[in-house]
């Protein structure tokens, strides 16, 4: 879980459209951000700001993670 989080922590700072974000990944960082895809749907469907997706996403699934390593470390 550690790894995976400092995966997609390491991905980088999007603020352009999905096809530049694909394209700029190399073969590994794109496999990361192919998980987050189904929660990037989620946000989008609860009316997040499409410009601002990328960046939840990211923000999301860290903060989840954290709260589950959290929980697993007491």
């Amino acid at each position: 879980m550690l790894s995976y989080r400092g995966d997609i922590e390491a991905l980088p700072e999007f603020q352009n459209s999905m096809n530049f974000c694909l394209e700029s990944l190399d073969d590994a960082d794109r496999a990361v951000f192919m998980t987050l895809l189904p929660l990037g749907a989620a946000l989008l469907r609860r009316g997040e700001e499409p410009r601002a997706v990328l960046a939840a996403v990211k923000r999301r699934a860290l903060a989840e993670i954290d709260a589950v390593l959290t929980c697993t470390r007491r």
